[in-house]
């Protein structure tokens, strides 16, 4: 039985229960470090997707409706393949919400000028305009065009409703649950939605939700933002652009 005797208002602690200490903290220390480094390297990383925010630019093309509002400008490294821009407004706001009200004289075909920040995750690309920044161009002629729709075929798709604005770069992460409120409040205020699929369909992970004549169908969609879905619907291509037409009743809840 040991001698020392610690009296809890004497200055120095005896030097065996001293050493115990220590020795019990730096091991408390140590498996705390463990343990911070082993969550820090389970946790996902953010998807390397892009918000240039702060940084705008000036867009030259013409105007899309199909599969969404959308600029199709010219690819100066491949003239041949013109490359399209989703279109959003500021905020939680889809394109039509007020741009498209401003210009009621915009219609697929016209020549535009306008300036936005850049959205992308991969070969998807998004556009948040500057308020007021969109105008008709004086100059008409053009050698950019509108991309055909090609129909791909009938698919049965798994994964998660998201709004594409945030989706795309805007909010990373974001998707899943804890991202739902946000997704929904974007989807309501007109942001186009856009499924992130499970697996892979024609190299695309990021398709567009439309409905059957490809009209916007997102309020119909919010109940089933940010949960796992399988969707029935008909496959389109435009461009670099995937767009999924789907029928009333064609969501399935999978939880």
């Amino acid at each position: 039985m040991s001698d020392e005797f610690y009296i809890g208002y004497q200055a120095k602690t005896p030097p065996s229960l001293g050493k115990w200490i220590s020795r019990v903290s730096l091991s408390l220390i140590a498996v705390a470090a463990a343990i911070s480094v082993l969550v820090i390297r389970t946790q996902d990383s953010f998807y390397p997707s892009t918000f240039e925010f702060g940084i705008i630019r000036s867009y030259e093309g013409i105007y899309s409706d199909h599969p969404g509002p959308s600029i199709v400008v010219r690819d100066e490294n491949n003239p041949d393949h013109p490359t399209t821009f989703l279109l959003v407004n500021e905020g939680k706001f889809g394109f039509n919400r007020t741009s498209r009200a401003a210009s009621s004289a915009l219609q697929s075909g016209v020549k535009i000028l306008l300036d936005g920040t850049l959205i992308r995750r991969d070969e998807v690309r998004m556009l948040e305009v500057v308020a007021g920044s969109l105008r008709q161009a004086p100059d008409t002629t053009t050698d950019v065009w509108i991309p055909p729709t090609e129909y791909v075929g009938k698919r049965r798709v798994t994964g998660e409703i998201v709004d594409s604005k945030c989706f795309l770069g805007v909010m990373n992460p974001g998707d899943k649950t804890v991202h739902r409120a946000c997704a929904r409040l974007c989807i309501r205020g007109g942001i186009p939605p856009m499924l992130h699929l499970d697996s892979a369909i024609e190299g695309a992970s990021y398709i567009l939700i439309t409905g059957e004549d490809g009209e916007s169908i997102n309020e119909q969609v919010l109940p089933f933002v940010a949960s796992p879905v399988e969707i029935t619907g008909e496959l389109f291509r435009t461009g670099d652009l995937y767009e999924l037409r789907v029928a009333a009743g064609s969501v399935t809840l999978l939880d």
